[in-house]
């Protein structure tokens, strides 16, 4: 007995990864974008080579960083559905007075303590994330609805 349709539905389901992974790198671009430009407005304006620094990729992030995160992102990086968001780079950098050099957008995201122990500190990076999180993940569910559709020609 010759099932009708059959070749045609094994094309169709061999298309569904490359489908949805076009798809879902898409979307994760977009919201990479939006919440990256979202720490760019949130970030001090009086630091604007931290500004500048802010960004993302779906490689590592440039500078290293730790290792044994690097080595358990490998994994994603390698499908290319790994979007990295970074803040700070090399000319972000500052040292203080006993030669201890710093990230400052660590500093103005976690804060620094003055001589009279008042915490300063200017938040960009999480609360950026944190009010983007819940619509990237709808724009991902989407675009893998969209990659299957487009796999299977609705």
């Amino acid at each position: 007995m010759k099932i009708q349709g059959k070749d045609k539905f094994l094309m169709q389901l061999a298309s569904l990864p490359r489908m949805m992974r076009e798809e879902a790198r898409r979307s994760l671009e977009v919201s990479a974008e939006e919440t990256t430009d979202l720490m760019k407005r949130f970030a001090p304006k009086d630091e604007h080579k931290l500004v500048v620094s802010i960004g993302y990729t779906f490689d590592f992030a440039p500078g290293g960083g730790n290792e044994a995160v690097a080595q358990a992102r490998a994994a994603k990086v390698e499908t290319g559905l790994a979007v990295t968001m970074y803040a700070g780079d090399e000319t972000t950098m500052v040292t203080n007075k006993r030669g201890q050099r710093f990230q400052n957008a660590r500093i103005q995201e976690h804060g620094r303590r003055t001589k009279s122990g008042k915490i300063i500190k200017h938040p960009f990076f999480f609360p950026a994330y944190r009010l983007m999180h819940k619509r990237a993940l709808s724009r991902l569910r989407r675009a893998l609805r969209t990659g299957a559709r487009k796999a299977f020609g609705r």
